[in-house]
């Protein structure tokens, strides 16, 4: 996917997100800094899908991680600096879509440590 249409599509949710009232008691119920989205083209590659992530998601906060595995492949967690930033993010990415395929976004339950290496993006 050009970086132009994954921009495009960053624009449109945090605009969205000024307009989003929280109806969601997930988001409010559960503290975490973690994303896990879902129904990702599996066809895309690794790289370029952590590329595409931190695109749509750094309008929101810092993005400290952003976790693709070949093992999980459609499946990425993406790791925010602040819970307020992951809350908005949850928030005005439901139903976005990415490479024409509609996002599901997940606050995650039991996210993994962060890595001990630089942040991968």
């Amino acid at each position: 996917m050009p970086g132009g249409a994954c921009a495009g599509a960053a624009a449109a949710a945090a605009s969205s997100s000024s307009s989003s009232s929280s109806s969601s008691s997930s988001s409010s119920s559960s503290s975490t800094r973690t994303l896990r989205i879902s129904n990702l083209d599996p066809a895309v590659l690794l790289d370029q899908l952590r590329i595409d992530l931190y695109e749509l998601c750094k309008p929101f906060g810092e993005v400290l991680e952003i976790i693709a595995k070949r093992e999980k492949r459609g499946e990425a967690l993406v790791v925010f600096a602040a819970e307020e930033a992951a809350a908005k993010a949850y928030m005005a990415l439901q139903g976005q879509t990415l490479y024409g395929k509609t996002l599901r976004v997940d606050l995650a339950e039991n996210p993994p440590p962060l890595q001990a290496e630089e942040p991968r993006v």
